[in-house]
């Protein structure tokens, strides 16, 4: 809707109003020779002092008011309202007359020439001549600020607003007229359900509208009954409180002007002799009729055709139609409207076809070579017969086959070439298909599996462990690999010996080679159908033979009731050898050794933390300087 606002914003309708100083200045004459003048600005009223000068056509501006025209400066109303609106103002600095407080003045400058007078924005020229007359309007410091002209031979008519129009929408009739600010600061919109009497005003206070508005329209009368004639008149106000000639009446009769509520064309079943079409309406009573239409499938851009001969009826809710070709068809169902407006469902498509399925290929047969199988089969012989998919699986019970053929073959045969590392088993079966796109059902399902001619990747031998007298080796392959076995070879002085063979889950061996002697590591893998790979990566080792330790082969243990401390007493050999020894004690009967004393270089020792009527055990652990621990035979005591 074009801005809609009450006369509390009419200040800024006034063209060229936006601050003190810019006047909108008006004229009107009474009668013959009598002239009203009134002006205003955006704060209504200001210390300014104005002088009126006036010239007839072809003469010269003279001054009207021998004093200069202010706020105050005249004879001050006895009226009540005239006396409270200027105390008011008074009260107030006139930069800050703002909201209700401005309306309520400018209504009663606008109906009160006595109050304009006295606020300095009225003149009553009573002498002046004939004809058109120009007046102009000085500030203080005489410049012209403002100018009108009047008729001064006759009375003025104020005329009806013009440009009246009235057009009726659903539930809603849009009035517009052309918005007049020069002429008129509001509007009465008057409407009666009779185009003689009782019309009443829309709104308590009279419409003032911007020029400027979003809709091409001055006001929107909302909330009425459709298919019921309305009738309007328009009334206008100009600044001196008069009001003009009523506009012409005219009449407007809402009504529902858009399209019917869509159909749903919900289901289109095609059959071998007809297409049946069913629909669901749900704006019945807005509804005059139906009509289908129809497009075969290449003709969808150059239009749909109607096929109903006669309007479908209201009530109907399906239609049988018989196209002369089989073929696939689309469908689009037309609501008419009671007011003529139409509207158009969505396409929806069946089809006139033959639904009998081409034969089930039979006689499918597999053969495979490296990196392809072949399939052959009996031909197909229907006259309708296109072609054949072919699908493949590579699961075993699985119901997910991949289409492996873009389009449809005419050949009954067909190659499919396979990476030649592939060694699990491929499934297949053939469909047939129509020109119809009738599918038969399955073949029978044919299994083929390739000869394996790749041998597997090489292992990769990750490191060879050197640990005592023994070489601990660990490799890894390729997760994918079909791997039946790993060998492990080991070279020594250029002759090449098998370690070990392991299944292919083992990925570690411990090797107890000979001492002294350079070695070096390779391992091959094998797969389950005996292709070997290539050689790992080599790992070279030395394993140096260490002279072992002399462990303690006895020692004396014993213990009293004068002296309850168990002794230990052994005899060292080869001392140098030698870091220590440590002895190492436990509750007899139980499995954890615990050791109880320090690196120990005499070959005695007093275990001072045992208690009374325990048993308890020992032994001795010798510790070589070449890193090598030989553990001594167990004793027991029972402390007394």
């Amino acid at each position: 809707m074009r801005k809609l606002v009450f006369i509390l914003f009419i200040l800024s309708a006034f063209n060229g109003i936006a601050q003190e100083g810019n006047i909108s200045f008006f004229g009107r004459a009474e009668t013959a020779g009598k002239v009203h003048l009134k002006w205003f600005n955006a704060v209504l009223y200001s210390t300014e002092e104005y002088t009126i000068e006036r010239k007839s056509k072809g003469g010269n501006f003279e001054p009207l008011n021998a004093t200069p025209i202010t706020y105050g400066n005249s004879t001050k109303p006895t009226k009540h309202k005239s006396i409270a609106l200027i105390a008011l103002a008074d009260s107030i600095p006139y930069l800050q007359l703002t909201g209700l407080v401005k309306l309520t003045v400018f209504l009663s400058l606008t109906t009160d020439n006595e109050l304009a007078e006295y606020f300095g924005m009225y003149y009553f020229d009573e002498s002046a001549p004939s004809g058109m007359v120009t007046y102009q309007l000085k500030n203080k410091s005489g410049k012209v600020i403002a100018t009108t002209e009047v008729d001064a031979s006759k009375k003025e008519i104020l005329p009806a607003p013009i440009n009246f129009t009235a057009t009726p929408k659903n539930k809603k009739v849009l009035l517009n007229l052309e918005v007049e600010n020069n002429r008129f600061y509001g509007y009465d919109l008057e409407r009666s359900t009779s185009a003689t009497s009782g019309f009443k005003t829309l709104s308590k206070e009279p419409f003032i509208a911007s020029t400027t508005g979003e809709e091409p329209y001055f006001y929107e009368d909302l909330r009425l009954e459709n298919e019921t004639p309305y009738y309007y008149r328009i009334i206008g106000y100009d600044y001196f409180g008069m009001r003009s000639s009523y506009t012409k009446i005219l009449s407007a009769i809402p009504s529902d002007q858009s399209a019917p509520r869509m159909p749903d064309l919900m289901e289109v079943e095609s059959g071998e002799k007809s297409v049946l079409l069913n629909w669901q309406v749900y704006d019945a009573k807005r509804i005059s009729h139906f009509n289908l239409y129809r497009a075969y499938k290449y003709d969808r851009e150059s239009g749909y055709t109607k096929i109903n001969a006669a309007p479908i009826s209201v009530s109907t809710t399906s239609y049988e139609d018989f196209p002369t070709e089989t073929g696939l068809y689309y469908y689009k169902l037309e609501g008419v409207g009671n007011n003529g407006k139409t509207t158009l469902t969505k396409s929806n498509f069946g089809e006139l076809r033959d639904f009998t399925p081409p034969a089930i290929p039979t006689g499918l047969k597999i053969s495979a070579e490296s990196g392809k199988f072949k399939l052959e089969w009996n031909p197909n012989k229907e006259a309708d017969f296109m072609g054949y998919w072919i699908y493949r699986t590579t699961t075993p019970n699985s119901k997910m086959y991949t289409l492996i053929n873009a389009k449809p073959q005419t050949k009954n045969s067909f190659e499919d070439v396979l990476p030649k590392q592939a060694k699990n088993a491929f499934r297949y079966y053939v469909l047939a298909i129509d020109s119809n796109e009738n599918i038969s059902e399955r073949s029978e399902i044919v299994i083929g599996k390739m000869p394996d001619v790749m041998a597997p990747a090489a292992p990769f031998l990750k490191f060879v462990r050197v640990a005592d007298s023994t070489i601990n080796l660990e490799w890894q392959s390729a997760l994918t690999e079909d791997i039946q076995s790993f060998k492990v070879l080991r070279e020594v002085n250029g002759k090449v010996d098998t370690v070990a063979t392991l299944g292919n889950n083992t990925f570690k061996i411990t090797d107890k080679p000979p001492f002294n002697t350079s070695l070096n590591y390779t391992v091959l893998a094998t797969d389950s159908s005996g292709n070997v790979s290539e050689a790992s990566n080599s790992i070279s080792a030395f394993v140096k033979k260490i002279k072992a330790v002399e462990k303690v082969a006895d020692f004396e243990l014993t213990s009293n009731s004068e002296n309850p401390n168990v002794h230990l007493k052994w005899e060292v050999k080869n001392a140098a050898e030698l870091k220590g020894f440590i002895v190492y004690r436990t509750l007899k009967g139980a499995k954890s050794w615990m050791p109880i004393s320090s690196l120990l270089i005499e070959g005695n020792y007093e275990d001072s933390s045992v208690k009374n009527k325990k048993s308890y055990e020992y032994q001795i652990r010798t510790y070589a300087q070449n890193g090598q621990v030989s553990v001594s035979p167990t004793k027991s005591i029972l402390v007394q």
